[in-house]
């Protein structure tokens, strides 16, 4: 697929990671063509897949694909995408999600006259479980926000989203923030939310739902004991390495370490005792389980 860049510089830059998803990505890149507002670029970061993206792409010069020779992780995916953008606004779109039509108007109507401290924007989805509906449009559940009365309620919500909620960054913003920590295995989206909010930036929520989240339809993704213990580590670290923005907002520090110890819970072995039926010994199985994640989570 040939591309074509532009010496416009339009108001939105979304930026599309993926690999290994050419079954997804046509239906994801179609949710931005369709937008109402049409004033945007597509930056679509194959990051090292098998067949290279982009011969089942609709012919448009307001795509570009960057390509990885092999895959380098989903932040320096979004990383590239962010030094090629041009857009005043940069927006993020997981390749297996959808924009719903409005998303690009409504993000720009809250974001246009907004005070240069309002940084970030994001907006309520509609989930969708692949592996139970099978292509069906019925949605399983949602999850909005509405205006908040204090600016703790904001923060607090604003720190259980990932970049899947319609995350849209103003490009001043991110010139004083910096990219996605590519040093971190998980969690790099909160790393990037938590230094917004250091650097003084406040969030604003879109109301209603603008955007299709839809769980991986090959399986439910579970978490490894590794990956558990990555999240601890990495959370650990934010204590740490925000420690001044953490103490002076001692009720986000409280969440914070209410998150670890509910991940550290996750590594405890549970026991189930088994009553013994007459003339059998005592039964004692072991086993542990890892628990659905927490509302605080991060990619």
């Amino acid at each position: 697929m040939s591309t074509h860049a532009s010496n416009h510089c339009p108001l939105f830059s979304v930026i599309l990671p993926t690999r290994d998803r050419e079954e997804m990505l046509p239906r994801a890149v179609s949710s931005v063509l369709s937008q109402s507002l049409q004033d945007f670029e597509l930056i679509i970061v194959d990051d090292g897949s098998a067949k290279p993206c982009g011969d089942d792409l609709p012919r448009d010069a307001r795509i570009r694909i960057l390509r990885n020779a092999f895959s380098r992780g989903v932040a320096h995916a979004r990383n590239l995408g962010i030094q090629a953008a041009h857009g005043r606004y940069i927006s993020f779109l997981d390749d297996d999600d959808e924009y719903l039509p409005l998303f690009l108007h409504m993000t720009h109507a809250r974001l246009r006259n907004s005070p240069d401290e309002i940084g970030i924007s994001w907006c309520g989805i509609a989930f969708i479980d692949d592996a139970i509906t099978r292509g069906a449009s019925s949605v399983s559940r949602t999850r909005t926000f509405g205006e908040y009365n204090s600016r703790q309620s904001l923060l607090e919500d604003f720190l259980t989203i990932g970049t899947g909620f319609g995350v849209t960054i103003k490009s001043d913003c991110l010139k004083k923030v910096g990219l996605f920590n590519e040093a971190l295995k998980v969690s790099s989206d909160s790393d990037m939310f938590i230094r917004i909010l250091a650097k003084g930036f406040t969030p604003t929520a879109l109301p209603g739902e603008h955007l299709v989240l839809r769980r991986d339809h090959r399986g439910p993704r579970l978490q490894s004991l590794s990956t558990v213990q990555e999240r601890i580590r990495t959370w650990e670290w934010f204590l740490s390495e925000y420690s001044e923005f953490l103490d002076k907002n001692p009720i986000l520090k409280g969440r914070f370490l209410n998150y670890i110890d509910s991940l550290k819970k996750k590594l405890e072995p549970s026991r189930t005792y088994v009553k013994p039926r007459r003339g059998s010994g005592r039964i004692v199985r072991f086993f542990s389980g890892l628990l659905k994640a927490p509302r605080l989570r991060g990619s």
